[in-house]
């Protein structure tokens, strides 16, 4: 399935910016607290972001809690020193830590072990790229079912320009695949019964999405990618 923000109306405003969150698909909301905290392993420097009353609890045997306060001017280093850019919230898929940073102007989501990680909706899992040609050529978009009226629809707009990126990656036993970097270009479509197709995020085969998506279709351009794409890690946050 393709990225979905929660269907939207006039009565239910309230809830945009829930569906902005999963739409931009940046895992921040659990940076909100005072205090950053992990466990890093004693030997080998990996972290492991931990929150709520999980940062309290003693780390696992091997590793030991690092925290750092939250605010802004943090950046995030690779392990040969380099630095990679400017923290802007962190949190845990899965097994992994993910450090939302701020490169070259872009939002970018890397692994603590340092590669470029997809983007991903913590609702949904991988965050996806939808198109409306069955071989997933042309034009690129973000998918957003249900009712929408024009302010709504202006409001999600505005929130893929600037600094977001939407990062489609295959991501398999194998390793990970050639990125692709998306963001917004300030168009929308909207209309009712368009089939819709995806990549799909194991093997970056294009897929049918929806034989009759209703909603609203934000248009992505894609942009290029900062150098190095990946980093050495594990990353490090001071």
């Amino acid at each position: 399935m393709a990225l979905r923000a929660i269907p939207v109306s006039a009565a239910l405003a309230i809830a945009l910016l829930g569906a902005l969150i999963a739409l931009a698909a940046m895992p921040r909301a659990e940076a909100d607290a005072a205090t950053l905290t992990a466990c890093v392993n004693k030997k080998t420097g990996a972290m492991k972001m931990v929150f709520g009353k999980k940062a309290n609890r003693k780390c696992p045997k091997g590793s030991k809690k690092v925290t750092w306060p939250n605010e802004s001017g943090l950046s995030v280093f690779d392990a040969n020193g380099k630095r990679v850019g400017r923290l802007l919230g962190v949190s845990q898929f899965g097994p992994y830590t993910l450090l939302q940073v701020l490169r070259s102007g872009g939002s970018y989501t890397y692994s603590s072990g340092g590669p470029l990680f997809p983007s991903v909706d913590p609702n949904t899992g991988f965050a996806a790229v939808t198109f409306k040609t069955a071989d997933c050529s042309g034009k690129a978009y973000v998918a957003s079912g249900g009712v929408q009226p024009p302010f709504i629809q202006d409001l999600l707009k505005k929130s893929f320009l600037g600094d977001y990126r939407l990062i489609f990656r295959t991501f398999q036993g194998s390793g990970l695949g050639t990125p692709v970097a998306y963001t917004g270009d300030g168009t929308v479509e909207y209309g009712p019964l368009v089939t819709t197709y995806t990549l799909n995020p194991n093997t970056g085969a294009c897929e049918l999405d929806e034989a009759s998506f209703t909603g609203g279709l934000y248009g992505l351009k894609t942009v290029s990618i900062p150098n190095p794409v990946d980093f050495t890690g594990p990353l490090r946050i001071r």
